[in-house]
């Protein structure tokens, strides 16, 4: 699937792209996965409605590899991605657009759908990516709550450090 596409055509066209985007080629997705060498397989459709509005239609499925925060070994996190964006040709269009739409500004009429789908899979992404209890090596040490081992509370006296302070100011 390439990158940098004529969005405003394609959208007048109602064009459907399908294809595959190398994991290796996402450059702020590879942050959050751990070298993942599969290919996502990308789904966009353009269209216009009949308020004549350009509308990017994208569905992506795929098990990503990411990084498990207890145990620090990577797991497979299912994205199962379908979302719709407007796109639009500036900023002051893109103010005024209603809260439930989200615009993509376009550049000189183009869209770079790699962007507009890294942008939505990390917003997709668990804040604190974590194995199932069940799998994750990490969970035994990290476990709190009930069930949890108990804390056996010791107070010692200790001898506060101002005590020499405090017999001299009476004096």
């Amino acid at each position: 699937l390439p990158d940098w596409v004529d969005a405003r055509k394609m959208a007048d066209k109602h064009v459907e792209l399908t294809g595959y985007i190398p994991l290796a080629k996402l450059d702020r997705l590879d942050k959050v996965t751990q070298g993942d060498p599969g290919a996502l397989f990308v789904t966009a459709n353009f269209s216009v409605d009949d308020a004549h509005h350009r509308w990017l239609k994208m569905r992506v499925e795929h098990r990503l590899l990411i990084e498990c925060q207890r145990c620090l070994d990577g797991y497979h996190h299912p994205i199962e991605l379908e979302f719709e964006v407007m796109l639009v040709r500036d900023d002051d269009i893109a103010k005024i657009v209603p809260r439930h739409v989200e615009p993509v500004v376009l550049e000189e009429d183009k869209v770079n759908l790699w962007d507009v789908l890294v942008d939505e899979i990390l917003l997709e992404l668990p804040k604190v990516s974590q194995h199932d209890l069940d799998e994750c090596r990490g969970s035994q040490s990290y476990e709190t709550g009930p069930g949890g081992q108990e804390v056996s509370e010791e107070v010692t006296d200790v001898e506060n450090p101002f005590s020499v302070l405090a017999a001299l100011k009476k004096k």
